[in-house]
């Protein structure tokens, strides 16, 4: 099975169990490998032998058996380990990884001179470094101190100079005062402070729950004027619909969400109504940092949700999603507080890992490349942890249900500690938009002028014609230029359709955003004929989305016909609050297989699954969904799918009773 010769002579006394792990991370597929480093690493202080084989792995293995090898080595005993974790710190490949194993070991005196360089210099690696130093600092801060000093004294860069003052305060916090006073003379920008958050609840003796979603991705808004923008889109929406839903009930005595403070503005706490607001989370620079570049802000944000939590008053149970820095900070800065906590375990990113090697589009090579700029080893072990400690998971309904996800994430899960409940959205902002399209004398919403004069300028003949309709953010497992692809690259659907794309922002864009419009417009250079049809319409809010929607079911009179289509061309889709409004809408749905989707949307009936990634199944989808527009009991039936199961109501209920349960748990 191996590739690489794991020695036999080594391993007489080792059990055959363990033996199947040390070939699987030495050559096995990428996810079971990292179960198998994590069995390992359980076992391996154990286990003589076992630390043998994984220290002659660092030499003879391949990259990811490199990476995964310090990871199963983190908690074996002896001096030779903290030797091989000292001398990885210095290879760009392992770095990142010798300082998170080296965060659960006793202090390692060698390695701090290191570890603050790794600091001042920045970037992911900063983050465990930065960790492992601030858990030596409390059992020997007499060596840290000394080193993050001499750092100090050198750097001359601002960026590394704030960082090393904070690890400085993680380690002895008037010692970091002292070197403050320097500040105003270094490059340094400091963070902004924290203004005290308005206590939202000054009684302690209440009654009802009181929940927290935390997010500190994208732009969260009361009136969900940016959803779309960034590193935000549908779980934003999901999100303020859900935490007005759960100010309303009367088992919910205070809905908050806790989310980034916004460019330019201070830290507030806006209501969202009855019961429901948002606080806001100051941390890193002013301007807007994207989610894969918050991992060096960790402390910042533990800190800041630390004292944002004093503030606010009790927290019963506060709910995470995704595998991110905000997740992984404010699990830490939870548990501290003593908030039960509430994760969403969704397999992101082992299904497009999964995915990835059965195309033989991913190797284990290919895999430990992509590591030095996704970090998606630290992603599984996040999720991995979450999983095994929180105090409730949520799942979301897929294909394969609970099994399949069992097998995605190498992990069984614990039936009374799990509940599986799906995604939902406000039934209303839907109903009101199909109202008011569909009378002939209401007035005519924003976007309709908008829509009208994007087509006109196209060309008059472009008016009057249905629309293919896709909302998301503008990142690249959306697959916007593979949907491009899929409509230009044929005559037809460029003759029958426009094509309307909502999301990004085109004015202000991202690094991410910038590059899928670059990518759109190098499918606009190979395939001419999508200059005919396509709209940009950028992030709208969600009273346009909802307006558009239901002007691609019922049309627009000298716009848009009606019978429109709903794509979603991502490589993968958890479950899909856009689908779902588009649903709600009336429009038939082309979605990506294997996932969410698949548990709701029945195949040639509501809409059409197609496999992921693939530009002529997505073709063949759209041409398969067009004969579904026009018949209007397949639109019946998917509005009562949605309203029956899918409306934010029931799906809150369902919540608030894990939210109960997490908060009751022993």
């Amino acid at each position: 099975m191996s590739s690489v010769a794991i020695d036999r002579r080594l391993t007489a006394d080792v059990p055959r169990s363990t033996l199947g792990d040390l070939d699987t991370l030495a050559a096995g597929a990428i996810l079971p490998a990292v179960a198998a480093a994590e069995r390992l690493r359980r076992s391996a202080a154990t286990i003589e032998e076992s630390q043998r084989s994984l220290l002659g792995l660092l030499d003879t293995g391949d990259r990811l058996a490199r990476m995964l090898s310090l990871h199963s080595l983190s908690t074996t005993p002896g001096h030779a380990t903290d030797q091989v974790l000292v001398a990885a710190l210095d290879e760009q490949d392992l770095c990142e990884h010798a300082a998170w194993a080296l965060s659960r070991r006793e202090p390692v005196p060698e390695a701090v001179p290191t570890l603050t360089r790794i600091v001042a210099r920045g970037g992911f690696a900063a983050m465990p470094a930065q960790l492992t130093l601030e858990h030596w600092g409390a059992h020997a801060g007499e060596r840290v101190l000394p080193e993050i000093r001499r750092e100090l004294a050198r750097c001359s860069t601002g960026g590394g100079w704030s960082r090393l003052v904070e690890t400085l305060a993680l380690v002895n916090e008037a010692e970091a005062a002292r070197s403050l006073d320097r500040i105003a003379v270094c490059p340094a920008t400091a963070a902004p402070p924290l203004r005290a958050v308005r206590s939202l609840h000054a009684d302690e003796s209440h009654g009802g729950l009181r929940v927290a979603q935390i997010l500190l991705r994208g732009r969260v808004d009361t009136e969900l004027e940016t959803a779309g923008s960034g590193d935000g889109g549908g779980v934003i929406t999901l999100l303020v619909q859900l935490a007005r839903e759960l100010g309303r009930r009367s088992d919910i005595e205070q809905s908050i969400i806790i989310a980034r403070a916004r460019e330019g503005l201070m830290p507030d706490d806006k209501p969202l109504g009855p019961g429901a607001a948002i606080v806001r989370l100051p941390f890193g620079p002013a301007e807007n940092v994207p989610v894969s570049a918050m991992w060096e802000y960790r402390a910042q944000v533990e800190q800041a949700l630390t004292a944002t939590l004093a503030a606010c008053g009790p927290i019963d149970a506060a709910h995470l999603r995704y595998a991110d820095a905000g997740t992984f900070a404010a699990a830490r800065a939870l548990r501290r507080a003593g908030v039960r906590i509430v994760f969403t375990l969704a397999p992101d990113p082992h299904a497009l890992i999964e995915e990835g090697e059965r195309r033989e589009r991913l190797t284990r090579d290919s895999f430990a490349e992509a590591e030095l700029d996704e970090h998606n080893l630290f992603r599984l072990r996040l999720v991995d942890e979450l999983t095994v400690n929180a105090d409730q998971v949520v799942t979301l309904p897929r294909a394969g249900g609970q099994a399949g996800l069992e097998r995605l994430v190498c992990r069984r899960l614990v039936s009374d500690r799990t509940a599986t409940i799906p995604e939902g959205i406000a039934l209303e902002p839907l109903d009101k938009a199909l109202r008011v399209v569909s009378r002939s004398d209401a007035e005519l919403p924003l976007i309709a002028a908008d829509l009208r004069s994007a087509i006109a300028a196209l060309g008059e003949d472009r008016l009057g014609l249905p629309l293919i309709v896709s909302v998301g953010r503008f990142h690249p497992i959306k697959g916007f230029p593979n949907l491009v692809e899929a409509w230009a690259g044929d005559p037809a659907l460029v003759d029958r359709f426009n094509l309307v794309l909502v999301g990004g922002d085109l004015e202000r864009p991202s690094p991410g955003e910038r590059d899928v419009v670059d990518e759109i417009n190098a499918v606009v250079a190979r395939q001419p004929a999508a200059r005919a049809g396509l709209v940009l319409l950028g992030t709208r809010p969600h009273e346009d989305v909802a307006n558009l929607l239901a002007i691609g079911r019922h049309g627009l009179p000298g716009t848009a016909a009606p019978a429109g289509l709903y794509a979603c061309a991502s490589a993968k889709e958890e479950f899909g609050v856009a689908l779902l409004e588009a649903l709600g809408s009336g429009l038939p749905v082309v979605a990506p297989a294997g996932s969410g989707p698949d548990s709701y949307l029945e195949h040639g009936v509501t809409g059409i699954l197609v496999r992921p990634g693939c530009v002529d199944t997505l073709r063949e989808g759209l041409h398969q969904a067009a004969l579904l527009a026009s018949d209007e009991q397949r639109a019946v039936q998917a509005r009562k799918l949605v309203r029956e199961r899918f409306g934010i109501r029931p799906v809150a209920a369902a919540l608030a009773a894990t939210y109960r349960r997490a908060a009751e748990a022993p």
